[in-house]
């Protein structure tokens, strides 16, 4: 007998039309009965025309379009090819009861005993990555619409209470009122970043350890390898490219100095390197800052190397945006304005240059680690975006005087939030955020929890305690939250 929802697909790819979506769904949990309904919806696309194919409970049309695998390319979009040889899902009436609440699932702080349907976990393997799928009916966790994606994700085999998973969110869709979520087992900031270095003249041992620790990577190190390692307090040589800058004398601060004739060993190991001569960070139009530091290994030096010459491009991003006539530390200082100058912006880019005066090893490292991905979307954009548009849109839409205060603070702490998002410095990061939350919580006033008798109790208890000075300001504190 032919299947009609078969005989459709297959019209529609040989008119062009190219698969763009493959939904899962299954209704009702209880396996004893007949009446759960597992739903295939297809959607095809060629250009803006869609079609739409829905089959409940066909097992043919199911294994049929299970030929099908999605993959993702480049851009995370999904692709169809189809393939001979597949892992065939269970029909409904067949999927074994191990499947089914065998696990239970943590996804942040929250936690999911029921309503569960293990696709497939595969086993722990030397360095490959774990993978697990999984559905969350939303009928047995009213608390599904609270998961934040990001949060790490652990399984546990419910006989047995072991944890047998633990990673993150590769991707999920909703299916009608449930999710289906396909995960990794590893750290998404180890999968999703980058870390650019090159080590020259170094051992690999030292190598090996200066990446784990960049990468907090906690290994327990074999004695041998430990061994190898020089551990012994020495002088760095610590190098970085400055930008927007010119000079015909070197300026020094802190044991530090910005140069300009690269003529120094260190500039000579950079010029003869592959990253000195392709990357244009590091060509001869630019300057240098260079210090020395004290450390037992490599790492540690670049850690404190950086974070002292960050410190003085702060200084001199003071001193160019100074603009008072004087200041004074012990006694009043005359100071010249350029608003030239005032609008100078001096820069180091994020990548720094190693060397154990004692050896000769060196190295370079790009401090800039998280992949800035581009959004390609294939098809579709407007489903992408559609989600939490009604957020924002009818606020954007409107002339900046006509905003509420509230939803000025609303569209501010966006602002901010996008600032803490993209930035690629931790601190900043930091900084934004804060900005951010300041902005959507002071229209937030809080409510008092205590009637004013009550708050006269506390307070007639207080006085009968022998309190010091400290203490009575923490109760008075306390008191405006009350």
């Amino acid at each position: 007998m032919v299947n009609e929802n078969i005989e459709i697909l297959k019209k529609l790819i040989s008119e062009g039309y190219q698969i763009a979506s493959k939904e899962i769904g299954m209704v009702n949990l209880d396996k004893s009965t007949s009446e759960a309904v597992l739903t295939v919806t297809i959607k095809l696309a060629k250009g803006n025309d869609v079609k739409e194919i829905i089959s409940k409970n066909d097992s043919e049309f199911l294994g049929f379009t299970e030929h099908f695998i999605k993959k993702r390319d480049q851009f995370d979009n999904y692709v169809f090819e189809y393939a001979e040889s597949v892992n065939k899902t269970h029909p409904i009436d067949e999927i074994p009861k191990t499947m089914i609440d065998q696990h239970i699932i943590e996804i942040g702080s929250r936690k999911f005993e029921q309503g569960i349907w293990m696709r497939y976990i595969s086993p722990p393997q030397p360095n490959i990555p774990q993978v697990a799928e999984f559905f969350l009916f939303e009928e047995k966790n009213p608390n599904l619409k609270n998961i934040d994606f990001k949060d790490w994700v652990k399984i546990y085999d419910k006989s047995t209470g072991k944890a047998i998973f633990g990673g993150f969110v590769r991707d999920a869709e909703p299916h009608n009122n449930d999710l289906f979520f396909h995960c990794i087992g590893s750290d998404k900031y180890i999968q999703y970043s980058k870390v650019t270095f090159q080590f020259l003249n170094m051992s690999a041992s030292e190598s090996l350890y200066f990446t784990s620790k960049l990468i907090e990577l906690h290994t327990n190190y074999d004695e041998a390898i430990l061994k190898k390692i020089n551990f012994n307090k020495r002088k760095f040589s610590i190098v970085m490219p400055v930008m927007n800058i010119v000079l015909q004398e070197d300026v020094k601060i802190a044991d530090a100095v910005i140069y300009h004739e690269l003529n120094s060993p260190d500039d000579n190991f950079i010029r003869k390197s592959s990253t000195g001569r392709n990357d244009s960070d590091w060509n001869g139009n630019n300057l240098r800052i260079k210090t020395e530091i004290e450390a037992t290994d490599y790492h540690t030096a670049v850690k404190k190397g950086y974070q002292k010459i960050s410190r003085i491009m702060d200084w001199l991003s003071f001193r160019s945006d100074f603009s008072f006539t004087s200041y004074g530390i012990k006694q009043s200082t005359k100071v010249p304005f350029s608003v030239y100058r005032h609008f100078s912006r001096i820069k180091v880019p994020p990548k720094i240059y190693c060397r154990d005066t004692t050896s000769n090893g060196h190295l370079f490292l790009d401090l800039r680690s998280i992949v800035e991905n581009l959004l390609v979307l294939d098809r579709f954009a407007g489903d992408y975006f559609k989600h939490t548009k009604d957020m924002f849109e009818y606020l954007i839409s409107k002339e900046p005087e006509s905003l509420s205060k509230e939803e000025s603070s609303l569209l501010e702490s966006c602002h901010w939030l996008r600032l803490s998002l993209f930035s690629s410095d931790k601190t900043e990061r930091l900084i934004f955020l804060s900005a951010s939350l300041e902005f959507v919580m002071t229209e937030i006033i809080p409510t008092k929890i205590f009637t004013p008798e009550k708050i006269d109790e506390i307070n007639n208890i207080f006085k009968n305690i022998d309190l010091d000075e400290k203490q009575k300001a923490l109760i008075k504190l306390l008191n405006t939250f009350f």
